[in-house]
C-alpha cells in the first residue's frame, strides 16, 4: 500500500494500515486538517467548500467521508457528485466558496484515489498552505462543532452545464467557426466523469450552438449509450416489431429486466425522447451511465420506500403530458436471477392510465447471455428482442387494475413461452382471445 503526502493534498491506494494508504482514518484526517486550515483563515466566516469526485470504484466512499467530516468540522458543502477537475475549479469562485477538494487519481490505477486541495479562487493551494495543511495533519489539532453547529450538506447537479456554457460564452471560443469545420472527434473517456462531459461539450460545439440546449446534449449521451455500449460490447440485436418502437409515442415501454446489459439494450432500441424510471442501485454499480440517465430524466427510486417511489414518479407523468416524452420502465422492479418473469408491480401500468398513452411491450429474450446478474463483464452476443404491438389504456380503470397487469405480463410469458396467469377478472377476460406474438427470426436484425 501507498500513501504520498505532498503540499497539494494526499493520494494513496485503497486500504492497507492508518499512515500506510489511503484508509478512512487518512481520508478523515487530512479532510479535517483541510477543514480546520480554512477556519484559520477565515476566522468569523461561515465556511462553505465545494466538493466533486471522478468514477473510480472508491469515490463514493471517500466522498462520503470527506463531506461528513467537514460538515462535523462546522462546514457547509456543496456536493457537485461526479464532475470534471475543471468543473470543480470553476464551481469554487462562483459559489463564493473558501476552497474546494477534488477527489480524483487522475492517471492513476483503480485502486489508487487523492484528495486535492484548492483556495477561495478554484486554484491549487500554494506551497506555505500545503505545509501548514500537513502540520495540522500532523498534530491532529482539530476542534468539531457541536450538534447545532454541524456544516450543511447540499447536492448541485448543475454544474457540468454551467461550466459547459461559461466555455461556449468564451469570446475566444468561435462556435460557427467550429461547426463549419466538421471534425470528427474520438475521445477515450477512460470510464470517468469526462464520459458526461466532454459529448456534451462537443454536441453543444457541433449542432448549431446559436440554439443548442442542455437538453439536446444530454440526449446525445444517451443516444451514445446505447450505440457505443452495444458496440463495444460486442451486442448484436435481432428486433421483431421494431416498428412499434415509434408507431405510437408517447407511450410507457415496459421491458423484462434480466441483466445490466438491458440499459444499453432499451437505449440502443428508444433511442431519444424518454425518460425512465431506475433503481438507486445504478447509481453506484454503473456511476456514469446512471449519471447520464439521471441528467436525462431518468428518475432513481428507492424500491424499499414505496411511498416516496410514487411520488418520485411525478414528474415523469408531467413529462409525459407536456413535454411529449416516453418513459420507460421494469415491471419487475428488479432484475431476475433465471429468465422466468418475476410479478409485475402496477406502478407503470397506473402512470400510462393516468397520462393516457398505450403501454408497449419489450421482450428482451436472452440478455443473460450477456451479462448475468452478479456477472460484472459483458460478453459478445445476439440479443433476440420481440417489441409488441401498443396495448391500448383508454378504457382502464383503477378498479381493474390487478387484470390489466396481469394481461400484459401474459403476453410476455406468451412471446417466451412461459406459464401464463389465470384470467380471473373483467379486463383479463375480454382479452382472453388475443393470439400469441411468435418468437424472433434472429436473422431480422439491427445494430
Amino acid at each position: 500500500m501507498t500513501l504520498i503526502k505532498s503540499i497539494s493534498g494526499i493520494r494513496g491506494t485503497i486500504g492497507g494500515a492508518v499512515n500506510n494508504g489511503l484508509t478512512p482514518v487518512d481520508a478523515v484526517k487530512f479532510a479535517a486538517a483541510y477543514g480546520t486550515w480554512l477556519q484559520e483563515n477565515y476566522p468569523n466566516e461561515q465556511i462553505t467548500v465545494v466538493i466533486g469526485r471522478d468514477a473510480r470504484i472508491s469515490g463514493q466512499m471517500i466522498s462520503d467521508l470527506v463531506i461528513a467530516t467537514l460538515s462535523g468540522l462546522g462546514i457547509n458543502v456543496i456536493n457537485l457528485g461526479l464532475s470534471t477537475t475543471p468543473t470543480v475549479e470553476v464551481a469554487v469562485p462562483m459559489e463564493k466558496a473558501h476552497g474546494g477538494i477534488i477527489l480524483t487519481a487522475s492517471h492513476n490505477p483503480k485502486q489508487w484515489n487523492a484528495l486535492k486541495l484548492l483556495n477561495h479562487l478554484g486554484e491549487f493551494i500554494s506551497g506555505d498552505d500545503g505545509t501548514r495543511v500537513l502540520e495540522i495533519a500532523d498534530q491532529e489539532a482539530f476542534n468539531f462543532a457541536e450538534v447545532d453547529d454541524l456544516g450543511k450538506i447540499t447536492r448541485d447537479d448543475s454544474y457540468l452545464e454551467k461550466h459547459i456554457q461559461a466555455i461556449l460564452d468564451l469570446p475566444l471560443v468561435d462556435k460557427a467557426a467550429i461547426e463549419a469545420a466538421n471534425f470528427s472527434v474520438v475521445v477515450d473517456a477512460v470510464n470517468s466523469s469526462g464520459g458526461i462531459f466532454v459529448p456534451a461539450i462537443l454536441k453543444g460545439v457541433a449542432s448549431g450552438i446559436t440554439n443548442m440546449s442542455w437538453e439536446e446534449g444530454v440526449e446525445s449521451m444517451v443516444t451514445a449509450i446505447g450505440d457505443f455500449g452495444t458496440a463495444v460490447a460486442g451486442i448484436k440485436l435481432a428486433v421483431r416489431g421494431e416498428e412499434h418502437l415509434w408507431s405510437h409515442r408517447p407511450a410507457v415501454f415496459v421491458f423484462n429486466h434480466q441483466s445490466k446489459a438491458d440499459v444499453v439494450i432499451v437505449a440502443k432500441l428508444l433511442r431519444r425522447d424518454f425518460a425512465g424510471v431506475g433503481k438507486q442501485e445504478i447509481k453506484k454499480e454503473q456511476p456514469i451511465i446512471g449519471k447520464v440517465l439521471e441528467l436525462g430524466g431518468v428518475v432513481f427510486i428507492d424500491r424499499a420506500d414505496g411511498k416516496s417511489a410514487i411520488n418520485a414518479m411525478q414528474p415523469l407523468l408531467e413529462a409525459m403530458r407536456k413535454q411529449g416524452k416516453s418513459v420507460v420502465i421494469a415491471p419487475e422492479g428488479t432484475r431476475t436471477v433465471s429468465p422466468t418473469l418475476a410479478p409485475f408491480k402496477k406502478g407503470a401500468f397506473y402512470l400510462a392510465m393516468q397520462a393516457g398513452v398505450p403501454v408497449v411491450p419489450i421482450v428482451i429474450h436472452n440478455a443473460g447471455d450477456v451479462a448475468p446478474k452478479g456477472d460484472f463483464v459483458f460478453r459478445p452476443a445476439t440479443v433476440d428482442v420481440t417489441v409488441l404491438p401498443p396495448v391500448d389504456t383508454s378504457g382502464w380503470r383503477a378498479q381493474t387494475m390487478d387484470d390489466h397487469v396481469r394481461e400484459v405480463r401474459n403476453l410476455f410469458a406468451g412471446v417466451l413461452g412461459q406459464p401464463q396467469e389465470g384470467a380471473t377478472g373483467r379486463a383479463a377476460k375480454a382479452r382472453a382471445g388475443r393470439s400469441k406474438t411468435p418468437a424472433p427470426q434472429r436473422a431480422a436484425g439491427t445494430g
